[in-house]
């Protein structure tokens, strides 16, 4: 079984340019993907600003899946904010 490759696209401001950056994505030639497609206007400052502070490899916050009209819109001052020191930590809090 071949490993599953995450791909991550941050779309912040791009919906001319998402079109055919997914299609590239899709027309690649490894099949078993995971395309991530982020809204990193307020996101990337809040999670790089956590990782500094705590010398983490990996942080992560609440996501939420939503439509253009889904309501109510996510509460980004509650990021619901989650650090791992390094991969090991990671690794054991996914098998939880």
């Amino acid at each position: 079984m071949r490993p599953l490759i995450s791909v991550l696209i941050p779309v912040y401001q791009v919906e001319g340019y998402l079109g055919r950056c997914l299609d590239s994505v899709l027309a690649q030639t490894y099949p078993d993907l995971e395309i991530c497609m982020v809204d990193d206007g307020p996101a990337i400052e809040t999670l790089y600003r956590l990782a500094v502070r705590h010398g983490a490899d990996i942080v992560q916050c609440k996501m939420g899946h939503t439509g253009e009209d889904a309501m109510p819109p996510m509460d980004i001052d509650n990021p619901d904010e989650r650090v791992y020191p390094d991969r090991e930590q990671v690794m054991v809090a996914k098998g939880s």
